[in-house]
């Protein structure tokens, strides 16, 4: 993992959470709890984008996805980061 940019609100966007997960194993909601606890960003939409290059389908990873934010930040936060994901798809399609 990496840091990748920063947040509107000046906090560390961290990405690579995709190449993390797959070839290391580690799971998504142990590097969002990290990143969590750490007050960094995690790349969400960076996850989304490796995760179908890589052959997952869209909608097992937003599945994926959905799990593992909603047990670290809870499904307040999950709906605003669905709401992203999905404008953010629209926008690079």
């Amino acid at each position: 993992m990496k840091i990748v940019g920063q947040s509107t609100d000046g906090r560390s966007v961290v990405g690579e959470l995709f190449i993390a997960h797959d070839t290391r194993g580690v799971p998504l909601s142990v590097s969002l709890t990290l990143l969590h606890a750490s007050d960094y960003v995690p790349d969400l939409y960076g996850f989304y984008c490796d995760a179908v290059i890589a052959g997952w389908s869209p909608k097992s990873t937003v599945s994926r996805i959905r799990e593992a934010v909603v047990d670290v930040y809870g499904f307040e936060y999950w709906q605003a980061v669905e709401q992203r994901l999905a404008r953010l798809a629209q926008e690079h399609t």
